[in-house]
């Protein structure tokens, strides 16, 4: 028995088995590359929607700090606070209906519910029903927030005057970072050391941008770079 010739058409002009697989290779290689660049054109989207809202937070930063004598607001604003704020109040804080009573002072510069979601990355978006998660005080309805330099935006347990940072005491604001994007679940803090390197909590920074995180510059420019790029930059910094 011999074996049948693939390269012959079929009688009534059909498809030969070869020419088939053919084909059908030739789809499933269209369709893997579609996915590819969907994938591309997906996180592109989510990046720079995330340096949106970066900006955006940098501008309520910047208006709050105007209208407060140059202080710049706190990443929480403790127990005790002496600055006029509320206890226990994260900068991203909003009032939420049967968990939350209080808000940020930075919804006087962007409504309570969208502060809320644009202080999260897309790539970083949940649901979440309370203020607690797997343990975690997070206090944000719409998933994990970005993560603060903690030498700008600071805890309360860092200010010894509860007055926080003046902008008058930067002194190169286009070299000095405010916040970047955040990790996730167990990872997930709210701030990270940027004055010197290396810090436990600096692995608080996020890279959910294809092994990159945004950062946003006191001065209001965006950077994309690596954590060990940031993580430098402290280096070079804390050395001037």
């Amino acid at each position: 028995m011999t074996a049948p010739d693939l390269s012959i058409r079929r009688q009534g002009g059909g498809f030969t088995l070869l020419e088939l697989l053919v084909s059908v290779g030739v789809i499933i290689v269209f369709i893997s590359l579609s996915l590819v660049m969907t994938g591309k054109m997906r996180e592109s989207s989510a990046q720079s929607k995330c340096a949106s809202q970066m900006r955006q937070l940098h501008v309520a930063v910047m208006q709050h700090a105007l209208d407060h004598n140059g202080y710049l607001i706190p990443s929480d604003s403790g127990s005790n606070p002496k600055n006029g704020m509320r206890a226990n109040i994260r900068w991203y804080q909003r009032i939420w209906p049967g968990v939350l009573k209080y808000a940020s002072p930075l919804t006087d510069y962007i409504e309570g519910e969208a502060l809320g979601r644009i202080s999260v990355c897309p790539n970083n978006a949940e649901q979440f029903t309370g203020h607690t998660v797997d343990g975690i005080i997070l206090k944000s309805q719409f998933g994990w927030p970005y993560a603060v330099n903690s030498v700008v935006i600071v805890s309360s347990a860092r200010s010894d005057d509860g007055r926080f940072v003046r902008l008058l005491d930067l002194k190169n604001p286009a070299q000095t970072p405010m916040m970047s994007d955040s990790r996730k679940g167990s990872e997930w803090g709210q701030l990270w050391e940027g004055s010197f390197e290396p810090h436990p909590n600096q692995s608080r920074i996020g890279t959910p941008h294809g092994g990159k995180t945004n950062v946003v510059w006191m001065d209001g420019h965006i950077s994309t770079m690596t954590r060990e790029e940031l993580l430098s930059h402290i280096v070079e910094m804390a050395a001037r």
